[in-house]
């Protein structure tokens, strides 16, 4: 399971990193003006794709509980441009991939409890809560693509099949 769960985090990782660089092609002004259908402009939904990336991340490594990873917010500035994005997005990057390397196969087949102010306490394995959380990455980085293709720039191909061809080289 674990190696099923470090590929489909290994193909985020391949498909942020190239969806930032796209996004430096594009105009500062398209960058974050852009509608985008999922949370307000393009800047803005890329401020939450790394967000959640950043605030699950936390809450499963321990250094949030899950009521300060729910509610954590980055800094405005750390997507101020597709090259602020890229730098917040690295350090993200290498907090997830630390705790995945930590991970062991008993852990992952374990219940995790999910205690949130206001909702019942639930518990579901571990790999499921990660799996979720690399999947909102690619629901998210969807509605930025479609906008980037609404300005008229062609995004390319972020087919994970592409990822696994290339050994994540592409």
């Amino acid at each position: 399971m674990i190696d099923a769960i470090k590929n489909f985090y290994g193909y985020n990782t391949w498909a942020n990193n190239r969806l930032i660089e796209k996004l430096g092609e594009l105009d500062p002004v398209a960058y974050k003006e852009t509608y985008c259908s999922g949370n307000g402009t393009i800047r803005d939904t890329l401020h939450h794709l790394l967000n959640t990336q950043w605030g699950w991340t936390s809450w499963y490594d321990g250094s949030m509980t899950v009521q300060q990873g729910a509610s954590a917010k980055l800094p405005d500035s750390d997507v101020a441009t597709p090259e602020a994005a890229k730098a917040r997005f690295q350090t993200i990057d290498e907090q997830t991939w630390a705790y995945l390397d930590s991970l062991t196969e008993e852990a992952v087949f374990a219940d995790k409890p999910v205690v949130m102010p206001n909702r019942p306490t639930m518990s579901m394995p571990l790999w499921k809560m990660l799996m979720h959380t690399a999947n909102h990455a690619t629901h998210t980085r969807g509605q930025i693509i479609s906008a980037i293709r609404g300005t008229g720039l062609a995004p390319g191909s972020f087919d994970m099949f592409l990822y696994i061809l290339s050994d994540g080289k592409a």
